[in-house]
C-alpha cells in the first residue's frame, strides 16, 4: 500500500475556488477605485462651489 500511495496522482487544484477569490478580490479593487473616484469628485465639486462664492465676493472686502 505504501508504494500505490508513493505513486499516487497529486489531488487537482481548486480551481473554482482560485477563480472566487480572484473574482471577489477583484470586484473589490473595482469597489475602492469607485469610491475613490467619487470622492475625488465630490472634493472637485466643492472646491469648485468654494472658489464660486470666493469669486462673487467684491476684491476690496476679501481678505
Amino acid at each position: 500500500m505504501q508504494e500505490q500511495e508513493q505513486y499516487a496522482v497529486p489531488a487537482a487544484r481548486n480551481v473554482e475556488g482560485i477563480q472566487k477569490s480572484y473574482k471577489s478580490d477583484a470586484q473589490r479593487m473595482r469597489a475602492k477605485n469607485a469610491q475613490a473616484r467619487l470622492a475625488a469628485k465630490h472634493r472637485a465639486e466643492r472646491d469648485q462651489k468654494q472658489r464660486d462664492a470666493i469669486a462673487q465676493i467684491p476684491a476690496e472686502h476679501r481678505i
